[in-house]
């Protein structure tokens, strides 16, 4: 969660008596909340979920560890995915 940071930095000059800048860290700290638990406590990153994303960490049949992307907000263990490598050990489902 390390680059929420950089959303959060603007707000440590805010001052807690203006009511807009007390209203934009509210709303802030809301979406980051919502994120976080919709993401079911994985890495967060607010483009892929407000994109509709999902984030899960898998293990391939030689047993490496990846992280997925997907669509998808359930995936049932043992189920075969075709998806493509977009980094080291991050792969997206293929649509």
């Amino acid at each position: 969660m390390s680059y929420i940071v950089t959303y959060l930095l603007p707000f440590l000059a805010i001052k807690m008596n203006d009511k807009m800048d007390v209203a934009s860290l509210g709303l802030l700290l809301s979406v980051v909340g919502v994120l976080y638990v919709n993401s079911n406590l994985i890495h967060t990153n607010p483009i892929l979920s407000i994109m509709g994303y999902h984030l899960f960490e898998i293990e391939d049949s030689d047993r490496k560890t990846s992280t997925l992307i997907c669509k998808r907000s359930y995936i049932r263990t043992g189920s075969e995915l075709s998806a493509v490598s977009v980094g080291d050990y991050v792969l997206m489902e293929k649509s």
